[in-house]
Formats: C-alpha cells, sequence, structure tokens
C-alpha cells in the first residue's frame, strides 16, 4: 500500500518549510536590509559607491583570471540592489516635502 507523498506527516506547517520557526510569534528581520535602513544619506550613497567601485574591481579580475570572484560578485550586486530603492524613496520623499 503507497502512500501519496503530500499524504505524509509533515513536521511544519508549509511544504517547504518556509513557516517553520521556533520564534513564530517573532517578524522576521533580514538583518542587511535592517544595517541599510539605518544609514543616513550621504553614507547610503558612499556605500553605494563603494560597493559599484568593488563591483568593477571583481569584474576586472575575472577578466584577468586572477581569481574565481563570482560568489563576491553576486554579493556585491545585492548590496548594490539593496541600496538603491531605499536611496529612491528618500529622494521621493525629500521632493515631496520640498513642494
Amino acid at each position: 500500500m503507497r502512500r501519496a507523498i503530500h499524504k505524509l506527516p509533515m513536521k511544519c506547517s508549509s511544504w517547504f518549510g518556509m513557516g517553520c520557526r521556533a520564534d513564530a510569534g517573532e517578524p522576521r528581520v533580514n538583518k542587511a536590509a535592517q544595517a541599510v535602513r539605518e544609514l543616513n544619506n550621504d553614507e547610503l550613497l558612499a556605500q553605494a559607491a563603494g560597493n559599484k567601485e568593488e563591483l568593477f574591481n571583481l569584474r576586472f579580475q575575472g577578466q584577468r583570471s586572477v581569481g574565481e570572484p563570482s560568489g563576491r560578485i553576486a554579493r556585491s550586486k545585492k548590496d548594490i540592489a539593496r541600496i538603491y530603492p531605499h536611496a529612491g524613496a528618500r529622494a521621493r520623499h525629500l521632493s515631496n516635502d520640498v513642494a
């Protein structure tokens, strides 16, 4: 007698374990995004410029075959993608306050 996979007892509330947390009452906090939110505008733009320069250098190293910086490239891209939405939202907020 075979059982269907979806009928097997599961330890978690969701299929892929997304809802499994010991601290179910606590909201999930992305620490990297929280750190970006805490920066002021000047620090935010300086960090974005630094990440863009690092990304350029990593791509340049990849062209020269100095190493395999693929993980660092992905991390740098994610950091840049994490910064720009906050910078744009702050700029829009400031422009709405002035007008």
